[in-house]
């Protein structure tokens, strides 16, 4: 990537510094969006589809319309992706602009952003050795309606990722019944007796596109996986935790304050390699 940011939005490219939305985007005054965040490598958007289904599956749930816009905002990635060697795809799409007060009138015109960005400059120390995380004070809410879709409503994780102390790389959320549902911005993985446990996210949480890469690769490896809801009380006794997303593949946890120090375990290599393979990764470990 030439290290130029882009951005189309509703099928226009403007330069950065000139991209505006209408202040009655719904969007900027309720959250009333979703969102995906691809990583591009040697010119593909990686698990492209995978996030499209979930884009649009997310848009039903909330009732937005995609059928007049999703072939451009598809057109809009294959233009953006082109000829970049890493960077960062991110895709908004609201329900579009109206005049003050929730309610609508079900007819809106979506409107939507495609934009490209440098990818982060993590130490490749973080997927070899493992992160430094904690528990946050900021809690996951409960929300079945909400749960499990990438909606444009992400405060909490933003009050979450701003506890964490400089040497910190992710934070834990906890829901007020003492489950750990995910990271601030990524799935969590726990591991004992050769047993892959990942939360329940019926309630809270995003089902993140490469937590469900990593269980089905799990399964093709026949290590046995299961979906459960996981006490704060039990990070102690772990024998490994990771952490996933579509940007970081997978970082092990290597500590979480006032809990234990981890060691990254066979698993954690198997599942790595398994991405690498794969293609599904920018940063290879």
């Amino acid at each position: 990537m030439s290290g130029r940011t882009r951005i189309i939005i509703n099928d226009v490219e403007y330069p950065p510094d000139e991209a505006v939305v209408s202040a009655f985007d719904r969007g900027l005054q309720f959250g009333d969006g979703l969102f995906e965040t691809l990583a591009v490598r040697n010119g593909e958007a990686l698990l492209a589809q995978r996030h499209f289904q979930r884009l649009q599956a997310g848009a039903s749930r909330l009732g937005i319309g995609l059928v007049g816009v999703i072939d451009a905002i598809r057109a809009a990635v294959r233009r953006l992706q082109r000829d970049v060697s890493s960077g960062v795809l991110k895709i908004i799409v609201t329900r579009g602009s109206s005049r003050r007060g929730y309610a609508h009138d079900g007819k809106l015109s979506p409107g939507w952003q495609v934009s490209l960005s440098r990818f982060p400059d993590w130490p490749p120390t973080h997927a070899r050795q493992g992160v430094k995380v904690r528990i946050c004070q900021t809690p996951a809410s409960r929300n079945r309606a909400l749960a499990g879709i990438k909606h444009l409503n992400r405060l909490e994780n933003v009050l979450a990722r701003a506890e964490l102390a400089a040497d910190e790389q992710e934070g834990l959320l906890v829901d007020e019944f003492g489950h750990v549902i995910e990271g601030s911005m990524s799935n969590l993985f726990a591991v004992a007796d050769g047993m892959l446990v990942t939360p329940d996210l019926t309630h809270s949480g995003v089902c993140g596109i490469m937590r469900d890469v990593l269980l089905e690769t799990a399964a093709e490896l026949s290590i046995a996986t299961q979906v459960r809801q996981i006490a704060a009380g039990e990070l102690a006794h772990w024998d490994e935790l990771f952490l996933c997303n579509s940007l970081i593949g997978l970082w092990p946890i290597k500590q979480i304050k006032h809990v234990r120090t981890y060691k990254k375990t066979a698993i954690a290599k198997q599942l790595q390699q398994a991405l690498h393979e794969a293609k599904t990764v920018v940063v290879d470990v």
